[in-house]
């Protein structure tokens, strides 16, 4: 074998046993896998990262997830996912996806991940308020919000 098919097979191997991790009995082992997916761009990446959004929380943070941030640091791209989660059953993975979007929304009005640029902020406080999500409410109440929000970011999800 070529030095090139042996790093192509090791490479298949690897994304294999990423894959194999998703579904571990470990949260912390499933979260690292789908970040390590989605961070070499494997196409299952960003399936993972949704399917992992609540595993491995900070302990004093509990929306705060590293398929979170990874999800935030792919930006608009894995919104329409991160919207169809804010309508999951399960309120850990909504709390955790409520986090991703106002993260990925944010950025959208000014704010680079530390501070706002004026008049940003207030911009998007407002637009917040407009799509009144909230990941503990009645499901009627988030399954209307969630159409809010689709409409509302419909310009930045067909822009990626």
């Amino acid at each position: 074998m070529t030095q090139g098919k042996d790093q192509d097979e090791h490479s298949e191997d690897t994304d294999a046993q990423l894959l194999a991790r998703v579904d571990d009995a470990d949260e912390y082992t499933r979260a690292q896998a789908a970040v390590a997916l989605a961070r070499c761009g494997h196409p299952q990446g960003l399936a993972a990262c949704l399917k992992t959004i609540a595993d491995a929380a900070e302990p004093t943070h509990a929306y705060s997830t590293p398929a979170g941030w990874q999800l935030i640091a792919m930006g608009t791209s894995a919104l329409p996912g991160v919207l169809d989660v804010l309508e999951s059953e399960d309120s850990p993975k909504r709390l955790c996806a409520d986090f991703v979007f106002r993260q990925i929304s944010q950025r959208q009005f000014g704010f680079d991940g530390r501070q706002w640029h004026a008049p940003g902020y207030e911009v998007w406080a407002s637009w917040w308020l407009g799509i009144g999500y909230h990941y503990d409410g009645p499901a009627t109440e988030r399954e209307a919000a969630v159409q809010r929000a689709r409409a509302a970011c419909a310009d930045w999800i067909d822009g990626h």
